[in-house]
């Protein structure tokens, strides 16, 4: 007893003058204490730790001291941190009270605990064991290690962010975490697994008519599997009913109307340097020199492959049209890969065996989530912001946008579903930032906050965690601003359509949009507009399911831009075939954006695989280039005319042997589709070796795979693409001869293996079958045609 005595004395006397300090110093200045904790990253905290002895030794010290959970106002002149000395320390601050949670976090919750360092007074969540992710070495205060010190930070963090959620003290508890691992949860799932589709025993038919307004299927039932798709769907019902086809117009009309003042513009220098910070942040400052590296890489073919598309690759006038490559955005995003899609886009969930995937719900939520992350928030809200289902919105914001109906005339005015709608409508009504304050308010939550309204701010806000739309801006004010042309910008998802639409807006730019929810006549509208240089349009943001695919909005004009990758290659063809159609003096440039190791991946390899299909049909290759040699070379066109980073059949070799489990942009692969240009380049240009390869064509994935390992990953194979033909024959050709004479040494029972999952799914390719083998295993195509590959046009009609 004694002991414990002694032990509060010396931690009254640690904290006490903290105290005294910190009371002195608020009498002086309150305004100094608000701090907003969500503002300070976490790896600055840990950074801290290590890097400033003070902070170091005053974290030990309340590890060591700290007998009971208690408030501890550390302020920066004790412990030297940047900033005034009488303010308070944010990184010793929240070590100080982390370490707390070391010191006294239980397994379980009990309302009455009394909470206790001593370890038999109940069991304790930390130190967390060894065998289970513990650390080896303690090196907090002697007690803790840092990996438990990194997860009391987090856990800091997450108790403050759960804290100021609206009802978390009454919502219910978790399920109880088995015992069998003390103080650790379940194991999440991987990122490239995900849930199978739930069961739903009504039907859950799509509907086939050719409905221009809906952008999901209207007949699906609203369960709970598509609640988050039915906010995405409200949210877009009311951002299209503000903003029209002419979102800029409708604006600033919008705001006479209610006596409100403009926002200023952002001044060209401001929008530069944010665009500058942002590009910097995203890491892509190198897509200019990847361009040119792309563009000398091309394989270029000595014969008529008797395809419009890829005349280029054969003759190319100073004039003439290319490809910019899609641009790669090296930051990845921890978001699952949908393995319930197969090779060629068909949604494999429950009872719809076959299934379009441009109509698949989880397809859609794929898009939206590897768009922007902050969409994934949205569609798992546990408190939808709308009660009312998408067909009560519709007839909602119909009779809203009626002049002839009084707001009080509405059907059900007066009930949370009409109310929680028109409140949301008047909120956004006189929103400068053309409803992006919307998506702010649905993904951040907080009460406490307002959305941003300051230009700069609101474009910082959407494009910190979003390289495609900070790319998407980059390139609007190169062509725009610097270059004084104009931009046509293509996008799938008429949410992700609002708020690109809205970004621009809020950049400055005079935008025209083409919806799927317009009627025709709406869009021919709009694109008469575009036509007429005199409008002032600057960008037009328009639906590829939209009249526009008919359309050649390029007369004119030479730059385009998509947002994303479609399933159809057709589509991409006819856009970019309408752009190299026009008579231009400018060079055309087309960008594919995406954003790697998430499911653009996957529509990439899709998209790849079905243009690839068409191609053998109707290419002009050597007879003799059959089965894996013919989808080489395809393949490698292919990476030629989409300026891809390498060649994209590595990404199906990889899901014919390890099926949905394979990491797109692991070396590995990336290596493979290297060997795979050589190779290409070797037979096309080389027509004298035809018999070696035709010899070699039982075992030429197993010479590709031994050439890959001959080489270290760091060698940089992609390098020695831009050798001359006749340097790449001296070079490599010898190697595969000698491969090949080696060949028992290549037969093992692995390769062997290997080597029949390969073939396996080159079957399935050359039979054109709807669906590609999954780890080597064949399946089926429907009885119904669905799942049979449609023959795809190459160029515009």
């Amino acid at each position: 007893m004694r002991e414990a005595s002694q032990a509060d004395r010396d931690f009254q006397g640690f904290v006490e003058p903290l105290n005294t300090r910190f009371g002195e110093c608020q009498r002086q200045n309150r305004c100094k204490y608000l701090m907003n904790i969500d503002l300070v990253d976490p790896l600055k905290v840990l950074i801290t730790y290590y890097s400033n002895e003070k902070v170091r030794e005053f974290t030990n010290n309340v590890a060591k001291l700290c007998t009971k959970p208690t408030f501890i106002p550390v302020l920066n002149g004790p412990v030297s941190t940047p900033g005034q000395s009488g303010t308070i320390s944010p990184w010793a601050f929240i070590l100080a009270h982390a370490v707390q949670i070391l010191l006294f976090a239980p397994q379980d919750w009990k309302p009455n605990r009394v909470y206790s360092r001593n370890q038999s007074a109940y069991p304790h969540r930390f130190p967390t064991p060894e065998a289970i992710g513990g650390g080896t070495t303690r090196t907090v205060a002697g007690l803790f290690s840092v990996e438990d010190l990194y997860r009391a930070v987090l856990l800091f963090y997450y108790l403050l962010k759960r804290r100021s959620a609206p009802k978390w003290i009454a919502k219910a508890a978790p399920t109880r975490v088995s015992e069998t691992s003390p103080g650790v949860s379940n194991e999440l799932p991987k990122a490239n697994e995900v849930d199978a589709v739930p069961v739903n025993n009504e039907s859950e038919q799509a509907d086939e008519d050719d409905d221009e307004d809906a952008d999901a299927p209207e007949s699906l039932n609203e369960t709970e599997t598509i609640e988050g798709l039915k906010t995405i769907r409200i949210n877009t019902l009311l951002l299209e009913s503000l903003t029209t086809t002419c979102p800029s117009e409708s604006l600033s009309q919008r705001l006479r109307d209610l006596s409100e003042l403009k926002v200023p513009p952002i001044s060209s220098n401001k929008l530069k340097a944010e665009l500058c910070f942002l590009s910097q942040h995203h890491m892509q400052s190198e897509f200019e020199s990847s361009m040119s590296t792309s563009t000398k890489d091309e394989t270029h073919v000595p014969l008529d492959l008797g395809i419009t598309d890829m005349k280029h690759l054969i003759k190319r006038p100073s004039n003439a049209f290319t490809h910019d490559p899609r641009r790669r955005v090296p930051l990845q995003w921890d978001i699952p890969h949908y393995p319930e899609i197969d090779d060629l886009g068909h949604a494999q969930s429950p009872g719809h065996e076959n299934h379009p995937t441009s109509k698949s719900l989880e397809h859609r939520k794929a898009v939206l989530n590897s768009f922007d992350w902050r969409n994934k928030i949205l569609l798992e809200l546990e408190e939808p912001p709308f009660l009312a289902t998408v067909a009560t919105a519709k007839s909602i914001m119909k009779q809203l946008l009626d002049p002839e109906i009084e707001e009080h005339c509405i059907e059900g005015f007066g009930s949370s579903e009409v109310v929680q709608l028109v409140d949301t409508y008047k909120l956004l009504r006189d929103d400068q930032t053309c409803g992006l304050r919307l998506l702010y308010d649905q993904a951040i939550d907080e009460k406490n906050r307002h959305a941003p309204t300051d230009r700069i701010d609101c474009i910082r806000w959407v494009c910190y965690y979003n390289p495609i739309m900070t790319r998407a801006l980059e390139l609007a004010y190169k062509y725009c601003r610097d270059d004084k042309e104009r931009l046509v910008v293509y996008v799938e998802d008429p949410w992700i359509q609002c708020i690109a639409v809205a970004l621009f807006v809020v950049a400055g730019f005079n935008v025209g949009s083409i919806r799927s929810s317009d009627t025709g006549e709406e869009q021919f509208k709009i694109m008469d507009q575009w036509k007429n240089k005199a409008s002032g349009l600057e960008i037009l943001v328009a639906n590829v399911d939209t009249k526009v695919r008919d359309i050649n909005a390029h007369t004119d004009y030479t730059k385009g831009l998509l947002l994303n990758w479609t399933l159809d290659p057709e589509r991409m063809l006819k856009i970019i075939n309408n752009m190299g159609s026009s008579n231009q003096k400018k060079q055309s440039i087309f960008h594919m954006l995406k954003v790697a190791d998430t499911y653009h991946d996957v529509i990439e390899r899709v998209c790849c695989t079905k243009w690839a299909m068409q191609l053998s049909k109707d290419i002009k290759l050597p007879e003799w280039m059959t089965g894996v040699v013919r989808e080489i070379c395809i393949f490698e066109l292919i990476k030629s005319t989409w300026h891809q980073q390498f060649n994209r059949y590595a990404w199906v070799v990889a899901c014919d042997l390890k099926g949905h489990d394979s990491e797109y942009h692991d070396p590995e692969w990336c290596q493979l589709g290297h060997v795979f240009s050589i190779v290409a380049k070797l037979m096309l240009h080389h027509p004298e070796d035809k018999d070696f390869w035709v010899e070699s064509m039982p075992i030429l994935m197993e010479l590709c795979f031994h050439f890959k390992d001959a080489f270290d990953k760091s060698d940089g194979l992609e390098c020695r693409l831009s050798l001359t033909p006749k340097e790449m024959r001296k070079s490599f050709l010898p190697i595969f001869k000698g491969m090949k004479n080696a060949r028992a040494a290549l037969d093992d029972e692995q390769a062997s293996e290997r080597r029949e999952m390969l073939q396996r799914g080159l079957e399935t390719r050359a039979k054109g079958h709807g669906t590609v083998a999954q780890g080597g295993e064949k399946r089926k195509a429907g009885d119904d045609g669905e799942g049979g590959a449609k023959k795809q046009k190459t160029s515009a009609a």
